[in-house]
C-alpha cells in the first residue's frame, strides 16, 4: 500500500470513529522504549476485526531512544500513558502525552513527550 493511500486511509479511520458504532474493545498495547523499558503510549485497539496491519513506533521522552516498532491488526486509537487512581480523578498521575505523529515509509511514528515538567516514567514489570 502506498503512503498516499494509508494517509487517505487513517483520516478515513479518524473521522469514522468518531462515532462509537463499531467500535469493539480489542484490547490495549503498550509500546515501550527498547533502551530504558518505559511505558511510551498507548494504542487501544478498536477496530480489530478490519484486516489493516499497521506499524508503529514512538520515541521515548526519558531517554531520547525510540520503542521497538510494533505491529497493530485493525483500527486504533491513541493516547499518552499515566497512573490512574479509581477513586479520584483528580490524582492521576500522567506520564507521556501523543504531541504528535507521521507515517514514515510503512511505520506510524509517535512524537512523545513528557505530560508535565515533573513527569517520571512508568515501567513494564
Amino acid at each position: 500500500m502506498s503512503e498516499k493511500v494509508k494517509l487517505r486511509r487513517v483520516k478515513e479511520v479518524e473521522v469514522a470513529d468518531k462515532s462509537p458504532e463499531g467500535l469493539k474493545d480489542g484490547g490495549h498495547v503498550y509500546p515501550s522504549c527498547s533502551n530504558c523499558n518505559a511505558i511510551l503510549m498507548d494504542i487501544w485497539r478498536t477496530r480489530p476485526h478490519e484486516p489493516e496491519v499497521w506499524k508503529v513506533r514512538a520515541n521515548c521522552p526519558f531517554c531520547g531512544d525510540n520503542s521497538f516498532a510494533t505491529e497493530i491488526q485493525g483500527g486504533f486509537h491513541f493516547g499518552g500513558f499515566g497512573l490512574i487512581k479509581q477513586d479520584d480523578e483528580d490524582d492521576d498521575i500522567p506520564s507521556t502525552t501523543v504531541e504528535s505523529w507521521d507515517i514514515q515509509g510503512d511505520t506510524f511514528v509517535f512524537n512523545i513527550r513528557k505530560a508535565n515538567e515533573h513527569a517520571k516514567p512508568v515501567y513494564k514489570r
